[in-house]
This record gives structure tokens, C-alpha cells and sequence, in this order.
């Protein structure tokens, strides 16, 4: 078991030392979104959450100089300009900004996740699968150039709402009222018979309830993940849906004083004090991160409902609520506007799978083996809520960026480059397709022989070292 958290461990180490000590050149994304979320990191590291005319007309020509241009500042009023984006990223930024090492932000964050898919993959398949899984999530294309791209919010955006489904599935493993005993064995169900054996009491008041932290967690990581990118609201619904059903799901079951009738008997929908402990402190845990967004929206806009998106800028166009909203991107691939059926709005969701094809297999090259996982975890004979869970993740992950509402990605993917070496610029939307990236492949790996599955790990953390550096060189 020990060599498996040493393996994670060095697979941390490289996965960092790959993508952190190259230096970092944002010209290559030939983006211009790096250049604002570094001028608003090193402004709220500062505690300057708007610029005046004057320092928004430096920054420009600071920029400019530099080979770009900034675009995600917007005027909220004469002389004050605001960060127009999701202020998340560049608020953890800030605190590394402040020091010097803007970049630890980021590996912070691979830490991070790490200590938490382990133990949750090691509680629900085993800790050989646990390392594969958390390799297969640092030695993805998409994940190797997200981390070396730190001034961008796609780690960030992908990892945080990973983190609050990890620990909801941890959750989901726990008995209700475990306390914490032995550290590494957090998620393990075998904690409360040893402890039971050891003549000790399974209660809230044995010591600290696992379950809260971990519920804190979750809520904190739910909500933060919106404040990152405000496109996870529907990936934000189905965590908390799914936090919440689990903490009402877990109640004890009504004991029948007849046997025949105990399967006729139906959960009764309220909670006991334990439940009520549980919902608070998911609760608490939204309410802290959230309440950091409307604490920033309040300072910058004046009101804890306001945002950067809600003033013009040159993006206007890619929304469906835009007063001239695009009918055909620069690409020539045309939006379902163009027609205004339903029937082209059809015709848009499959035209976009189509385009997704090959820069998707670029970012997750084993995209094809994880779909047959997933297929093979509905065929179960009764197919468990944790596959149900992923199956809605999936689907409100894609919603945003179905070219229904939001244009922008279809232009990404009409780009005859993005389609090639530029595939992070249009996947980089997706990231938050990692965990279910992961959940099918590692179930569909414990199904293999060991060497099977280690050889195939291997091959791909070489071919995805080799692919990352190739893009970097394009």
C-alpha cells in the first residue's frame, strides 16, 4: 500500500516538474485572456479590485508591447474598469502573486486534488486503481498543459468542481457517523466495525465527525467552482442536488415491526439531528465560497448581483442574448440562427460532436476507452447512483458549450489550427469532463489484468509527455 502513495507522490513530482519548470511563454496560445488574469491577480493582490483610465491605458500599452492585447476589462462607470471574468482564478492567484510565484497556484491545486481522489478511488475500487486514476488525471494532455498555462482558469475551473464530486462520492462511502481515527483509511467502511470492536461508539459526539469536514469541503468546492467559471452553474446544480439527496438518502431506514411489510415502507423525507448537522455544514461550506463572490461583487459593482458579464464588451456577439448575436463564425461554420428552427438547433448538437472529435482525442487521448466504461457501468444490472451522478455530470458540463446559447466554442472549433496543435484553445472548455475521465477508465482498468492496465498507464503518461511537449513547440 505504501508503494502506491510513494507512486502517487512521484507522479505528482513529474507530472509538476514537466509543466512547471518550462518556461512559460502565454504567447503561444495566441489568446488574450492570460494577460487580463494576470493584471487582476496582481491587482487584488494589492486589494485593487477596479483601475482608473489612466492605469487601464498602462496596462494597455504594457500589454501591447508585449504582443497582445487586453480584452477582459470592461468600463462599469466613468473612470473605473473591472475584471470582466469570474474573479475565482485570479483571487487564488493573488496570495502567490503577492510572493512572487503566481505558479503555486496552481500546484497547490494538483496537490490538493490529489489528497482527495485517492482515498476516494482507493474507497471505492482499491489503491492500485487510486494511483492509476490519480496518474491518468495529472498525465492528460489537457491536464499537463493546463497546469503549465498558470494565467489561465481551466485548471482551476476543472479541478475545483472534481474536488466537490470526489468528496461527495467519499461521502457517499461513509457511514453517516464515523469519527476520525486513522487518517489514510478516511473513506473506508471497515473504520466503523474497528471501531465497534474496539468497544467504541459510532456517534457525533466520539470525536470529530468525518462527515462534516468533509461536507464543509464539498459545499466550499461546489461553490468556488462557480466562482471560478460562472458556465459551472449547471454542474453546480447537480453537485448540490446530488449532496443533497445523499444526506437525506443516508436517514436510517424505518424498522417494520412486520417483515412483509418493510419493503412497502417508504423513507420518510425529513432529517434527524444528524442530518441536520450534515446539511449545515454543506450548507456552511456554499455559503462561504459564494459569500466570497458576492464580498468581490459588492466591492468592484456595488451590489452582490452584479458582474463583468452583464457590461458590453467585444464578445457580445458569441451569446444568444446579444442584440446581433452571430449567425456564421469567422470559420464559415454557421450558428443555428442562421435557420432559426428547432430543427437546426439539432442539427447544431450533432454538427458540434462532429467538430469535438479530433481535438478532443487530442486533450484525452483515451476518451473512446472511458465512453465504453461508462457504457458498461449503465449495463449494470442495477446501475448504481454514483453512475447516475456522472451520467447528469456529463451532460451539465456540456450544456454551456452545446452551441446552442454560446457561440464562442463554435468559433474555437471552426478555427482550422484548433482543430490541429491548437486543440487546448476550444477543449479547454471541457475540463471539467475530468472526473468522469477518469471514474469509467479506472472501473474499466479493474476489470484488466494488472499488467494490462499498467502498461497501458504507461504508455499513455509517455505519449502524453511527448504530446505536450509537441504542442508547446507548435
Amino acid at each position: 500500500m505504501h508503494l502506491y502513495r510513494l507512486g502517487v507522490a512521484l507522479v505528482i513530482f513529474a507530472a509538476l516538474a514537466l509543466t512547471i519548470l518550462i518556461p512559460h511563454d502565454q504567447r503561444r496560445l495566441h489568446m488574450p485572456e492570460p494577460w487580463s488574469y494576470a493584471l487582476a491577480a496582481q491587482n487584488f493582490a494589492q486589494g485593487k479590485w477596479t483601475l482608473s483610465n489612466d492605469e487601464i491605458a498602462a496596462a494597455r500599452t504594457e500589454v501591447r508591447l508585449q504582443g497582445s492585447r487586453l480584452t477582459q476589462y470592461v468600463e462599469i462607470e466613468p473612470d473605473r474598469w473591472a475584471f470582466r471574468q469570474s474573479p475565482g482564478h485570479p483571487l487564488q492567484m493573488a496570495p502567490f502573486t503577492a510572493i512572487g510565484w503566481p505558479r503555486l497556484a496552481n500546484v497547490t491545486l494538483a496537490v490538493l486534488v490529489a489528497l482527495v481522489l485517492y482515498p476516494v478511488l482507493a474507497a471505492w475500487r482499491d489503491e492500485r486503481l487510486a494511483f492509476l486514476g490519480v496518474t491518468l488525471l495529472l498525465w492528460t494532455p489537457i491536464s499537463l498543459l493546463a497546469l503549465h498555462y498558470t494565467n489561465m482558469d481551466t485548471f482551476g475551473g476543472g479541478i475545483w468542481p472534481l474536488i466537490a464530486g470526489a468528496l461527495l462520492l467519499g461521502y457517499e462511502r461513509l457511514d453517516r457517523e464515523v469519527v476520525i481515527r486513522h487518517p489514510l483509511s478516511v473513506f473506508r467502511q471497515r473504520l466503523a466495525k474497528q471501531e465497534s470492536a474496539n468497544g467504541l461508539r459510532n456517534s457525533v459526539y466520539s470525536g470529530l465527525p468525518v462527515s462534516l469536514p468533509i461536507l464543509f469541503l464539498a459545499g466550499f468546492a461546489a461553490g468556488w467552482s462557480v466562482v471560478v467559471r460562472i458556465t459551472s452553474l449547471p454542474l453546480f446544480g447537480v453537485l448540490v442536488g446530488y449532496g443533497l439527496f445523499l444526506i437525506w438518502a443516508k436517514q436510517p431506514q424505518p424498522r417494520s415491526r412486520r417483515r412483509q411489510r418493510r419493503n412497502k415502507e417508504r423513507r420518510p423525507f425529513r432529517l434527524d439531528r444528524t442530518g441536520w448537522w450534515h446539511l449545515a455544514a454543506f450548507g456552511l461550506g456554499l455559503l462561504v465560497s459564494l459569500g466570497i463572490l458576492a464580498a468581490y461583487n459588492y466591492l468592484t459593482f456595488g451590489s452582490i448581483l452584479d458582474n463583468g458579464y452583464l457590461y458590453p464588451s467585444p464578445y457580445e456577439e458569441h451569446n444568444l442574448w446579444s442584440d446581433n448575436p452571430l449567425t456564421e463564425v469567422p470559420g464559415g461554420v454557421s450558428t443555428w440562427l442562421a435557420g432559426g428552427t428547432f430543427w437546426d438547433i439539432i442539427v447544431t448538437l450533432f454538427d458540434h460532436v462532429r467538430l469535438w472529435l479530433r481535438p478532443a482525442t487530442s486533450a484525452w487521448p483515451l476518451w473512446p476507452l472511458a465512453f465504453f466504461g461508462l457504457i458498461q457501468l449503465l449495463r449494470q444490472r442495477k446501475v448504481e447512483r454514483s453512475t447516475w451522478f456522472i451520467l447528469l455530470w456529463l451532460l451539465a458540463a456540456y450544456v454551456p458549450y452545446a452551441g446552442v446559447v454560446f457561440f464562442g466554442v463554435t468559433r474555437a472549433l471552426a478555427v482550422p489550427y484548433d482543430q490541429g496543435w491548437g486543440y487546448f484553445v476550444p477543449t479547454r472548455y471541457l475540463y471539467t469532463f475530468m472526473l468522469p475521465f477518469v471514474w469509467t477508465l479506472t472501473y474499466l482498468l479493474s476489470r484488466w489484468r494488472s499488467r494490462w492496465a499498467y502498461g497501458l498507464v504507461g504508455l499513455y503518461v509517455a505519449g502524453s509527455a511527448w504530446l505536450f511537449l509537441a504542442t508547446l513547440q507548435h
